[in-house]
């Protein structure tokens, strides 16, 4: 394709090369500002949309998206309203957005590729041990870096999540959760619990995991004592709660920390490993030793906390 020499006098205005301009997917840090201002400025000279898309070589897809034109309260408006009318004639369908042509061209698998192609278990299994922690933790760090290092972005994506209205969805969600599927979401259930071998003769725990993680302390011979979340001070100044410190028979003293086992597909970065690597970091100052107990190690004990 000809660059118009219109484009290349704003590429270089604005200091960009032609690839990063036309290059697809999540841009670069930047360089999204940039187009916007190439074509905003292109849009306020008085240009059509197919000049637009002429001079700059984009869909009228992405012209719109840049100018925000897609966006502004009177857009949104006329797409709720066509939306609005194609559902109610297409009421009871099973995609009622599709025309007669589409799902002809559906059903006829013209489609098939937006389903993906599917991996065979072997490839899974490859894709899988190449998702090494190294590559965890640089995955991380670009997050870290490019969203979060961002504070328009950061206080945008805070502001959602802790809005009342995304509150209380969630909370709607997990409630339908918990009535449809309860032996799954109801395992999180507080509970005092005695604990003849505890510093305490009886401890409030958060859940049903930390409840059987009780019942094989107590059952289990080698264990002398322990006790619920004791307060650690780190040299960082911040402050844990392991929540057992087990005194053994023979041999060091164990912090333990119970989880469940789905927490191991959070990102390494998350805080949830993060305190898990702080807690280990601890064990290790002090001469203990450190165990992660999920449901499956806890086994019968925690079917029947359960």
């Amino acid at each position: 394709m000809i660059l118009h020499p219109r484009l290349q006098q704003l590429l270089d205005q604005h200091h960009l090369s032609l690839d990063l301009f036309r290059k697809c997917g999540r841009p670069p840090i930047g360089v999204r500002e940039k187009r916007v201002a190439i074509v905003t400025e292109l849009h306020q000279s008085g240009c059509t949309w197919a000049e637009m898309m002429e001079i700059t070589g984009l869909s009228n897809g992405a012209i719109q998206r840049l100018t925000r034109a897609t966006w502004n309260e009177a857009s949104r408006g006329n797409r709720q309203e066509s939306a609005i009318k194609v559902g109610r004639s297409r009421a009871g369908e099973k995609k009622p957005w599709l025309s007669e042509q589409l799902r002809v061209k559906w059903t006829t698998g013209d489609f098939d590729f937006h389903r993906g192609r599917v991996r065979s278990p072997e490839e899974c299994a490859a894709l899988r041990a190449s998702w090494t922690p190294q590559l965890r933790e640089q995955a991380a760090q670009r997050i870290q870096e490019t969203v979060w290092g961002d504070p328009e972005v950061r206080d945008r994506l805070l502001f959602f999540h802790r809005s009342p209205e995304e509150r209380a969805r969630r909370s709607r969600a997990q409630s339908k959760r918990m009535q449809e599927n309860p032996g799954k979401y109801l395992r999180g259930r507080a509970a005092w619990v005695a604990t003849p071998k505890g510093t305490q003769d009886q401890v409030y725990v958060r859940s049903s995991y930390e409840k059987a993680a009780v019942a094989v302390l107590e059952a289990a011979s080698e264990v002398v004592t322990y006790e619920y979340e004791r307060r650690f001070e780190l040299k960082t100044g911040k402050w844990i709660l392991p929540d057992f410190l087990v005194t053994m028979q023979d041999g060091p003293n164990l912090l333990v920390e119970v989880k469940a086992a789905w927490v191991f597909n959070l990102p390494y970065m998350h805080k949830v490993h993060v305190r898990l690597r702080e807690t280990e970091d601890l064990a290790r100052q002090l001469g203990f030793g450190f165990a992660i107990w999920t449901e499956k190690e806890l086994g019968n004990a925690f079917s029947a906390a359960a």
